[in-house]
């Protein structure tokens, strides 16, 4: 990533590059007993799994040594660790509650999964948050961009249909053509 970017910095003058890790995608072949599967994962979920992928079959790590491993924050960690333990494809083996992430859970390798397609994609669900009194659900997009998105789309959509009126009153002949 780096040389490229410093290969583009040199080549153009005007623009800046960033890039974007989570909205990437990248295809891990998972060597389950069953069969191979190819998983198409998010950027961040695929470096989840690479923790595992040392040939040691038994290893588990804790919540703690995956956040200092990939670094990133607690609601991020629990995020992916929910969509790859806890969601309808259960890549990962998790101790505890199986609706939960808790801080002191464990995570291995699920090398008993199967499904029947040879390819799947590992969507981002829901997570369960561990609150005081309750668990409570949280849609992955955050709040701000999904609002920014339909905006977006309403605005769109709203030229689209007063061309669309326009075109209905003019052909009923209810409009000038000069209006």
């Amino acid at each position: 990533v780096e040389l490229f970017k410093e290969f583009y910095e040199q080549t153009t003058k005007h623009r800046k590059l960033s890039w974007i890790y989570a909205l990437g995608t990248c295809h891990v072949r998972g060597n389950f007993n069953a069969k191979p599967i190819e998983l198409v994962l998010g950027t961040f979920q695929g470096a989840l799994l690479l923790l595992f992928n040392n040939g040691e079959s038994q290893e588990s790590l804790t919540y703690k040594e995956v956040q200092e491993r990939l670094n990133l924050p607690e609601e991020d960690i629990t995020r992916l660790l929910h969509s790859l333990s806890c969601s309808r494809y259960k890549v990962l083996n998790k101790t505890g509650n199986p609706k939960i992430i808790s801080k002191e859970d464990t995570f291995s390798f699920n090398e008993s999964f199967t499904d029947r397609m040879r390819r799947i994609k590992v969507p981002k669900a829901f997570i369960v948050l561990h609150h005081r009194h309750a668990p409570r659900q949280i849609s992955l997009p955050v709040v701000d961009e999904k609002r920014k998105v339909l905006e977006d789309v309403d605005k769109d959509r709203r030229y689209a249909i007063d061309a669309a009126i326009v075109r209905t009153m003019k052909s009923r002949k209810q409009l000038q053509h000069q209006q």
